[in-house]
């Protein structure tokens, strides 16, 4: 019977079809915009044809069939399938640029190719709100965007293990890291009175630290997703990145917690916080 089933959503040129492709490459009987008040037909068919794990997409192509979205997922659950939502959206840049590439009509069609990104924007924001997973592919090539979906739809290497860990760089830097992350540039929690007696673990810090990082936790998450992907393919047991900031008490904490939160579906996850107990 079907044990897993992903639907594949988001903006036109943002990467749907590469990712069906690349969840065929695991197995995965694909199909593509399925109006939705067949799904549950198409579950049936495919338990009664051995098929484990299933894709489907829907986007604004289906428009007048999205009031068929609610009672259809209702029956899938009903069955004991909790669909689980993958959206994939790019930057308007990124997604007038492939359109460019292939030269392609967007399918909307309706005004600018600008104009129509932003309506399918709007017609998508219902679907975007149930995503268990979001992928920004502005910046990825098919490859790469493969390799996301593989670590967290394929099958789970649980011999490997990706740790975070947080220091301080005054109390010296991991001998053991794969990679060393320095966050010393970014504000600092400490010099500010409310926050200073307050670990990198408290809600408050958490929150002034993300919002001073600016798009950098975005790019270090970017990072790490390309090198994880490499890594994971070479057949390695784990991979260390060390987080590090002066003291090892707020920014390496928080980043180290919100990193092995979005890396936590895909990999398994441990964190680490080697001098958050010093203080000073």
């Amino acid at each position: 019977m079907v044990k897993r089933c992903v639907i594949v959503t988001g903006l036109s040129g943002a990467g749907k079809n590469t990712a069906l492709e690349a969840l065929e490459e695991l197995d995965y009987f694909a199909i593509n915009n399925l109006m939705p008040s067949l799904w549950p037909a198409l579950v049936e068919r495919c338990s009664r044809g051995g098929i484990e794990r299933l894709a489907m997409v829907i986007d604004t192509r289906s428009q007048r069939f999205m009031h068929e979205l609610d009672p259809a997922v209702a029956e899938l659950r009903q069955r004991g399938i909790e669909p689980e939502w993958l959206f994939l959206e790019a930057s308007d840049q990124a997604v007038i640029r492939r359109y460019g590439l292939t030269r392609r009509r967007h399918p909307l069609g309706e005004r600018s190719t600008l104009e129509d990104i932003a309506r399918e924007r709007q017609l998508l924001a219902d679907l975007r709100a149930r995503a268990n997973v979001v992928i920004d592919t502005s910046d990825l090539s098919e490859r790469e965007l493969a390799a996301r979906l593989k670590s967290i739809y394929g099958p789970k290497d649980l011999a490997f293990t990706l740790e975070f860990l947080s220091f301080g760089y005054k109390f010296g830097v991991p001998l053991d890291a794969d990679v060393v992350v320095d966050l010393r540039f970014l504000p600092n929690p400490y010099y500010q009175p409310e926050f200073q007696a307050l670990p990198g673990t408290d809600p408050q810090v958490v929150a002034y630290v993300l919002e001073r990082s600016g798009s950098y936790y975005r790019e270090v998450a970017q990072f790490l997703w390309s090198t994880l992907a490499l890594v994971v393919q070479e057949g390695r047991p784990g991979f260390l990145v060390a987080l590090g900031c002066t003291g090892g008490r707020h920014r390496s904490v928080v980043f180290a917690q919100e990193l092995a939160k979005e890396f936590g579906p895909a990999y398994r996850t441990a964190v680490r916080h080697r001098d958050l107990e010093r203080g000073g």
